[in-house]
């Protein structure tokens, strides 16, 4: 059960988990930085449609830049790989093809994007961590089963409020307690629902430098604010936990 005994091991044995991150948003990016941090496991490989935010991750987590390699084909890829260089693609569907890749995160945000890169990863027996919960919700159960007829893991991220919310629901129900409500806060501000993507600067205070700094996505940013990404991860926890909502749109 326990992890870092585990990861000791593999770093012990110069055989990290390579991971592949596709999107490098807030999100993807500060999982580059802790991965960083961790033995045992390397970001080995980036996708991004925008190499400049790929490159970023990695240099924002202490990477030279002069280290890090570009690569279009999968041949490209996998040479950079196996030379241990951290890599950058644009199409994520590389990762997907790749036999030097151990598990692919998908952390786009965009529904279609992340069903498509889970579907080709899972195709190719690769297991995948999603962070886009827009994405599980729509197709997760389809990935699930997916994913066990081809003997790999399907996961949501764990972190986020439906990974956290169902770790508690299993320790209750494990306790034997009846488990009657689950459910993440958020703070709905009056302004919200009006809201749109151009004024999410202005309502979360972000100056251009951390707009660029942290690769903000303002369409993602502007469902926190909304009510559409409480309802959305509502929805995950929903499936994953058997719990119904109470009311249709919840409270």
């Amino acid at each position: 059960m326990f992890i870092y005994p585990l990861l000791a091991q593999r770093a012990a044995q110069n055989r990290p988990i390579r991971v592949g991150i596709i999107g490098t948003g807030k999100f993807g990016a500060g999982l580059v930085a802790q991965i960083s941090q961790m033995r045992g496991m390397e970001v080995s490989v980036i996708a991004d449609i925008n190499l400049a935010h790929a490159r970023h991750a990695y240099t924002s987590s202490r990477v030279p830049a002069d280290e890090i390699r570009a690569a279009e084909t999968l041949d490209e890829m996998e040479d950079a790989i196996r030379a241990g260089k951290p890599t950058v693609v644009e199409d994520g569907l590389l990762l997907a093809a790749s036999e030097l890749v151990d598990v692919i995160v998908e952390a786009t945000g965009i529904p279609d994007v992340g069903a498509r890169m889970a579907w080709h990863a899972l195709s190719n027996r690769k297991h995948v961590v999603m962070v886009n919960v827009e994405a599980d919700v729509t197709v997760g159960g389809i990935l699930r089963r997916q994913a066990d007829a081809a003997g790999v893991v399907y996961s949501m991220v764990d972190g986020d409020q439906p990974a956290c919310t169902i770790h508690m629901i299993d320790w209750a129900r494990s306790l034997g307690f009846e488990i009657v409500a689950a459910g993440r806060g958020t703070i709905l501000y009056a302004d919200d629902p009006d809201g749109t993507p151009d004024t999410v600067p202005q309502r979360f205070g972000f100056s251009e430098e951390v707009l660029e700094r942290r690769t903000i996505n303002l369409k993602m940013f502007n469902s926190f604010r909304d009510g559409t990404k409480a309802q959305v991860e509502m929805t995950a926890l929903a499936n994953a936990a058997g719990l119904v909502p109470d009311v249709r749109g919840m409270h």
